[in-house]
């Protein structure tokens, strides 16, 4: 239909991120009930710049289409927990097309689960959480499975494996993918934390991060290491710690972190080292979470007066990340405007000085 005029594919993309973020405020709504929540995680979800690469980009467009799928999933199996039995084959086939649109949907799995926990499990207190699961998984979860083992069937099938495999993958991309793990974690464990600081504070960023902008890491001792090791261990006792507190900021970690797992390069090497594309999908965990904390600090003060300087400060903050995405937008214009910013970001990188 587009032909070789970008602007339809452009636009495809821009009505999947607008559906995306009204997906975000569906599942928010389903999880905290208060339409504010929701608006604010929906807003800052949509605003936050780091999406740039996943929609300004049209070949992203399989992050785009994988988050839809994969939000539709989520919100038919929630609803058809009570009443409405027969969102659980929807979001069997949604769950399906996410995965057909990228792996990165098997996460689902752990989301649902987090979810159950959280949320359906103690309803009712007669029953562990051993039995819980297990009813969990023979009626609700071994449909995901059998749609999961289709999956990997077809993928298998075409690709004649089921990973990417470390061999495969270029140094110049991802250049801890072939080496070992111990060598491979103690990078990813520094890339996650750097991740988590595009997603506070999104100042410098880039199309590109591959060799040698972020160094391989073979001492647990580096200060970088153990900074970033620190903090994620912090944020782990935190996490425990939010299951008694507070059931959706758990569900909010979890949800980062789950889906943030099969492109951590922790478990498996993937095709890169870093790619803010690849925070499209978790970064729906953050915006939930930086939303409840808004709405904790405007629940805090009483006072009118107060209360209008917290929505003033959270108008400001969202309003200071859509400043930031429209300047980064316009890196995206050309390929000379795209790789000349990622050179400044990453002067390291031997991909963008090419």
């Amino acid at each position: 239909i587009g032909g070789k005029d970008p602007f339809i594919y452009h636009m495809t993309n821009m009505v999947l991120h607008i559906i995306n973020a009204l997906l975000v405020y569906s599942v928010s709504q389903l999880i905290f009930t208060r339409r504010t929540i929701s608006f604010a995680a929906a807003m800052l979800f949509a605003l936050h710049p780091v999406q740039t690469e996943a929609v300004a980009n049209v070949a992203g467009r399989a992050d785009l289409l994988c988050m839809m799928f994969f939000l539709m999933a989520l919100i038919l199996y929630i609803k058809s927990i009570d009443t409405q039995r027969w969102a659980y084959g929807l979001s069997l086939v949604s769950f399906l097309l996410a995965l057909l649109s990228k792996e990165n949907a098997i996460t689902l799995l752990g989301v649902l689960v987090s979810y159950d926990i959280g949320f359906a499990f103690g309803q009712d207190e007669r029953t562990s959480i051993g039995n819980y699961l297990i009813h969990r998984v023979k009626y609700r979860y071994s449909g995901y499975v059998l749609a999961t083992l289709l999956y990997l069937a077809i993928r298998y099938w075409v690709l004649g494996r089921f990973t990417p495999g470390g061999a495969s993958i270029g140094k110049l991309d991802n250049p801890i993918a072939a080496l070992g793990a111990y060598p491979r974690i103690l990078t990813a464990i520094k890339v996650t934390f750097r991740y988590l600081m595009l997603l506070v504070l999104p100042l410098r960023l880039s199309a590109d991060y591959s060799y040698n902008q972020i160094p391989v890491s073979t001492s647990f001792w580096e200060y970088e290491v153990v900074a970033s090791f620190s903090i994620l261990v912090c944020i782990l006792v935190y996490w425990i710690y939010s299951y008694f507190a507070s059931k959706r900021v758990f569900f909010c970690i979890s949800f980062f972190f789950i889906t943030f797992s099969i492109v951590s390069n922790i478990f498996t090497p993937i095709g890169t080292i870093m790619g803010e594309r690849l925070l499209y999908v978790p970064s729906v965990g953050f915006a939930m979470g930086l939303a409840i904390l808004w709405d904790i600090l405007y629940r805090t003060f009483t006072a009118k007066r107060v209360q209008w300087i917290s929505v003033l400060l959270f108008v400001g903050f969202v309003g200071l990340y859509g400043y930031r995405a429209i300047l980064r937008n316009a890196d995206w214009r050309s390929l000379y405007t795209l790789f000349s910013n990622a050179v400044n970001v990453c002067p390291n990188s031997a991909k963008v000085h090419y």
